[in-house]
């Protein structure tokens, strides 16, 4: 199945459903030559998104939009490791345009699990990352239910109060979280 089936799939499944005259992707070959013959590049790839993001705001709020991609990503991934487990290289590369498909040595992964030192450490470390999320929990919930008062929190063997740890620049923001059933 094509990337060209693929598109006639999902403008099927929008007739089917009442949504014909709703298009979220127009990749087609005649739209979009340069990824059809293979001399797409990252920024040409970057300036595309933009472009359907646009097209996509234009017509509507983008989360019927949000949930097909992340359909269509699923898909694309799973295709994407079958086909890795299954294709063989003449020369082992290939050039397509500007992309190249080669041979390469997945990373080295060493098992450091079977170092007693390693697993005793890594083991202290994952108590003490738990306990300093309990303590940033607690505090988050002290600071809104109790404003301007003292905090205490949990206490060390020693008497010392675990640190309050900081949120990392960007995290902990209200982000879009799109869930597949099984």
């Amino acid at each position: 199945m094509g990337i060209l089936e693929i598109r006639r799939i999902m403008v099927q499944d929008e007739v089917l459903s009442g949504k014909e005259d709703i298009h979220m992707f127009d990749i087609t070959k005649q739209s979009l030559p340069q990824i059809y013959n293979h001399i797409v590049t990252k920024s040409d790839i970057e300036s595309l998104a933009e472009k359907l993001k646009n097209n996509i705001f234009e017509n509507s709020n983008g989360v019927s939009e949000l949930v097909s991609l992340t359909v269509l990503k699923l898909l694309v991934e799973s295709l994407d490791k079958k086909l890795r487990n299954e294709i063989t290289l003449i020369d082992n590369k290939a050039t397509f345009g500007k992309i190249t498909v080669e041979k390469a040595t997945s990373p080295t992964l060493l098992n450091y699990d079977e170092d007693p030192t390693y697993t005793k450490l890594k083991s202290a470390l994952d108590a003490r990352t738990e306990l300093l999320k309990q303590q940033y929990k607690l505090h988050s919930k002290h600071k809104k239910d109790n404003p301007g008062k003292e905090f205490i929190g949990i206490v060390e063997d020693t008497g010392e109060q675990v640190v309050i740890v900081s949120q990392k620049a960007g995290t902990g923001r209200e982000i879009i979280k799109v869930t597949v059933g099984s």
